[in-house]
């Protein structure tokens, strides 16, 4: 888990601190102050050695890559020339680590495919083949572990052309020492659904571990007349709910996207086990009378799995649902003391072009929630 976390020159922050993190971490702000792009360099930052997670999060938000200057979105103001931070201090060793993005003119036009990483070409199908840099720059990756040891990669966008021909048949992205670090997982969960093979897989764990029936039960609190799951293959493997009073099973798709939402959270858990899950959006497709119940549940889950959970919210019902989840902790001084250990609530604040962040320990943001203070 992060005890603490500072990002520089990333989206729309220039410079800001989150000095203090717990287990649950709730975060809020009004549009456009980057509770979302909080997320997306917690995820960068948990895959320090792989900038293709750049392009994964140019899909998640349907951005269109820019083949000239690579991954500029990323960049604070679209200013390339300043490098993106992203540090962390892990709750584990209480050491600091840091993920250094620069943007870097590219150093080469033109190279043929014997000189090219024949893995990264391999779904190339001419041998005649000349391979072209489009993108203007490279993206370099600079990851600096908490031992102090140094690990360098980068990524750029070619083109495959036929030589007689100079037509275009494919563009793809080139990387360069890429290594799979033992990194504690990750989870990103979007606002969008889940992809179906995502989800049977991670089902798959669940049931390998016996705990299909706990996810069961957890999704009572969505649609009580939920009684079991199950996967079926055909046309291709999906998760299918059997529902009281209904004698077949059903895709679960067709119970709502509150219910596939849900579903979504509760199996990435296992997934993220000893790790993180970033929600966006937590509330989303949930009514607002099932959050208190969804709240317990996603607690429970994350001491079960030891997951340390980042989720924003916009929505007064949610932050409200968290509160009462504390409240009800009072009649039990050891639960209480476990949740006020565990939750805290970060504002994402925009003044005169600068974001920075608010936190509030559990029991000031129940007050201020009980007053009627607008801290969303």
């Amino acid at each position: 888990m992060y005890n603490s976390v500072k990002l520089q020159n990333f989206r729309c922050f220039d410079d800001v601190s989150i000095s203090s993190l717990a287990r649950i971490n709730l975060i809020s702000g009004r549009n456009g102050v980057g509770k979302t792009s909080l997320l997306e360099a917690l995820w960068l930052l948990s895959n320090p050695t792989d900038p293709e997670f750049a392009l994964k999060l140019s899909k998640l938000r349907r951005i269109s890559v820019d083949t000239g200057i690579l991954f500029s979105d990323l960049f604070h103001d679209f200013d390339v020339t300043k490098k993106i931070s992203l540090s962390a201090v892990r709750e584990e060793n209480n050491k600091f680590f840091k993920l250094d993005i620069s943007s870097v003119p590219i150093n080469f036009t033109t190279l043929t495919t014997r000189d090219a990483n024949k893995s990264a070409l391999s779904n190339f199908s001419s041998s005649e083949a000349g391979i072209t840099a489009t993108s203007k720059s490279q993206i370099i990756y600079e990851y600096v572990d908490e031992n102090e040891k140094s690990t360098t990669s980068s990524v750029y966008l070619i083109e495959n052309r036929h030589r007689h021909q100079g037509q275009v048949t494919e563009i793809t992205f080139m990387t360069e020492g890429v290594k799979r670090e033992s990194q504690p997982k990750t989870v990103f969960l979007p606002t969008s659904i889940q992809n179906e093979a995502d989800a049977v897989n991670r089902f798959s764990s669940i049931k390998e571990i016996d705990y299909d029936e706990k996810v069961i039960s957890y999704l009572k609190t969505v649609n009580p007349k939920i009684q079991d799951l199950t996967i079926l293959t055909v046309p291709a493997p999906y998760i299918a709910a059997k529902m009281e009073g209904i004698h077949s099973y059903i895709p679960t798709n067709r119970l709502g996207n509150g219910f596939c939402r849900f579903l979504s959270m509760t199996l990435a858990f296992h997934q993220a086990q000893n790790g993180v899950i970033l929600i966006d959006e937590v509330e989303n497709g949930l009514h607002h009378t099932a959050l208190r119940k969804i709240w317990k549940n996603l607690f429970q889950l994350s001491l079960h799995f030891n997951v340390q959970m980042f989720a924003t919210t916009h929505s007064i019902e949610c932050l409200n649902a968290a509160r009462k989840l504390f409240s009800d902790s009072k009649e039990q001084e050891s639960a209480d003391q476990e949740l006020e250990n565990h939750l805290l609530f970060h504002r994402l604040n925009a003044k005169n072009g600068k974001i920075s962040s608010t936190t509030y320990e559990a029991r000031t943001f129940s007050f201020a929630l009980e007053q009627g203070v607008e801290i969303r």
